[in-house]
């Protein structure tokens, strides 16, 4: 077991393992986190948020906790040791679900929105969508394991389907509620994403479809980091930024989008301006110093809508490392109010990810002045 703790303890720089995860035999850091999330009615524009819906916290088989959400839908946990837990949240007039969440030291994680659906969803229904590369925004052909609950990538698969060349799915007859997909191709690394099934049991299967269930792959080139956003349907533009140390910025302009084989040696690699994603920035050489990576509403902040409502657009931004393993990922945050989701920042020299994660105001960044240097 110490030559196992040592291993596991070489994957997690700076930190020793307090224990093994009977499940992945990977490292737990030792360390406390924080955890906060929402409860939505799925299916309003904006999200309305439901109170009093009951949160039960589970290490394993344990139930450590129960909380209730408030007025904005909100509730939170202080103090939760490092590791790998699972939250059953149900409310009057609701399906439960459950949400997996891992708790990461010294930061505050934000919970997979839960956007709860109605309990006259009492039949089965299918989803539809597309797996793209992260890359080019192409259509993969993918096998797809489907598993119950948010955030779930493992335990049961029960159901499995292939998308076709241009990367759209069909799964059927699943029983209403939240799913795991898991996406794996030749040439990439796996992927995750949720969907949702609501089915009614009415005799019209035109009413128990969902579409636009999407997700995406990161195609591997050992060597290089890649950092992916990805969200839903609304807001229509977000748009990925990163700062270099050299003071260079990366963005969707033109003379801005960077190189892969030139200094900075970070590309925009893809603008996606039509909800869901991706918006990808593929790093191959650091530089030393602090690179800062937001996400910018600039769908809302363009045309001066409602700045919260990055918070309700289910982001997600994933970090690949070198050897093309997700090593880090981002939920939008539940709470705060602002254009800007400020996500994280990479040690150029060391690698060392360090959670930022709030939501913030700003000037557009087209108007900053220098436009890629300051």
């Amino acid at each position: 077991m110490l030559e196992m703790v040592e291993d596991c303890a070489a994957k997690v720089p700076a930190e020793t393992c307090q224990e093994i995860d009977e499940t992945t035999a990977e490292c737990v850091p030792a360390g406390q986190g924080d955890l906060e999330g929402r409860v939505v009615i799925y299916g309003t524009d904006p999200h309305e948020p439901i109170q009093g819906a009951t949160i039960q916290i589970f290490k394993g088989a344990t139930l450590l906790d129960t909380k209730t959400s408030d007025a904005d839908g909100l509730y939170s946990k202080l103090n939760l040791d490092c590791g790998t837990y699972k939250l059953h949240i149900s409310a009057a007039g609701y399906l439960p679900e459950d949400v997996t969440v891992e708790i990461k030291p010294d930061q505050t994680v934000y919970v997979t929105e839960l956007r709860a659906l109605p309990d006259d969803c009492d039949g089965k229904g299918s989803a539809s969508g597309q797996v793209v590369d992260a890359v080019t925004g192409e259509g993969v052909e993918v096998a797809l394991n489907f598993r119950e609950g948010i955030d779930s990538e493992s335990g049961p698969i029960v159901a499995n389907t292939t998308s076709n060349s241009s990367g759209n799915y069909q799964i059927d007859d699943l029983d209403s509620g939240h799913y795991t997909a898991e996406a794996s191709a030749d040439g990439y690394a796996v992927a995750y994403f949720n969907i949702v099934i609501c089915g009614y049991d009415d005799g019209d299967p035109n009413n128990d479809r969902i579409p636009d269930q999407n997700g995406v792959i990161s195609p591997l080139e050992p060597g290089n980091w890649r950092v992916v956003l990805r969200w839903g349907e609304k807001p229509s533009d977000l748009d990925l930024h990163a700062k270099l140390p050299d003071g260079s910025h990366i963005f969707y302009r033109g003379i801005c989008r960077g190189s892969r084989e030139e200094s900075p040696f970070a590309n925009l690699d893809i603008d996606h301006r039509s909800g869901f994603g991706p918006e990808t920035i593929t790093i191959t050489q650091f530089q030393s110093g602090t690179y800062e990576f937001f996400v910018h509403n600039y769908s809302g902040q363009n045309l001066d809508t409602d700045s919260t409502s990055i918070k309700d657009s289910a982001g997600r931004v994933l970090v690949y490392d070198d050897n093309n393993e997700e090593v880090a990922s981002f939920n939008v945050p539940s709470s705060g109010g602002g254009y800007f989701w400020n996500v994280f920042t990479i040690n150029g020299s060391t690698k060392q990810i360090s959670a930022t994660q709030n939501i913030g105001g700003g000037d557009n960044p087209a108007d900053w002045p220098g436009q890629c240097n300051p």
